[in-house]
């Protein structure tokens, strides 16, 4: 006859450990200082223009048509599209493509507002390059890949901010005066980099009282 096998009983579950309640509440997120910095940045950048001295083509609101045309995924766009921007619009570029890229968020007041503004008028992965530079001089261990990202906000966390905003300063007018178009638009460059610098050290200033 067969030989009859009996399966083995399954075996129960362990039902996992309940995790005790945590005895002080989760630290609250830092609220974002988007809406703030952008609102300064409507004031910088203006309306449209298409200075033919201007590599970046025509713009609106400080967006490129470059930009404009990454942004739409559509490579046909014209600066009559540039033209009808909106602000609305052009707000939710500049928190994708500017603020978000750059991590501001999880930057120290003020030197989120520098570091916005300079991803803005010179390009995120050249803003991301000049705070790894600097935090690289106290921290060996940081790469200037052009992203800032977890290791690069740790050693943002060990540098004193408003060094960090006269440093970015540093950093932008060195870059600024390498630039071909430094006689001509030189002193509207250092301008826009002064104004931005005093305004963050006042909002470090402020977030300490």
């Amino acid at each position: 006859p067969a030989v009859i096998v009996t399966p083995p009983a399954p075996q129960p579950v362990p039902l996992p450990t309940p995790q005790p309640a945590p005895t002080t509440p989760p630290e609250p997120a830092k609220p974002s200082r988007f809406g703030a910095v952008v609102a300064r940045l409507k004031e910088i950048e203006g309306g449209y223009v298409d200075d033919p001295r201007d590599n970046g083509g025509c713009t609106n609101r400080g967006i490129t048509i470059a930009t404009l045309r990454d942004w739409r995924g559509n490579p046909n766009l014209t600066c009559d599209d540039v033209r009808a921007l909106t602000w609305d619009e052009a707000v939710k570029i500049y928190r994708t493509k500017y603020w978000n890229a750059s991590s501001c968020d999880q930057l120290p007041c003020g030197v989120d507002w520098e570091v916005f503004d300079i991803a803005v008028n010179a390009g995120v992965r050249r803003a991301a390059e000049f705070l790894q530079t600097i935090v690289a001089k106290y921290d060996a261990t940081i790469a200037v890949d052009g992203i800032i990202g977890p290791l690069t906000l740790a050693a943002v966390s060990k540098v004193p901010p408003a060094q960090l905003v006269e440093m970015l300063w540093t950093e932008r007018m060195e870059h600024y005066k390498s630039l071909d178009d430094w006689t001509h638009y030189g002193a509207g460059w250092k301008n826009r980099a002064d104004g931005v610098k005093a305004e963050a050290l006042q909002d470090l200033s402020l977030s300490k009282a």
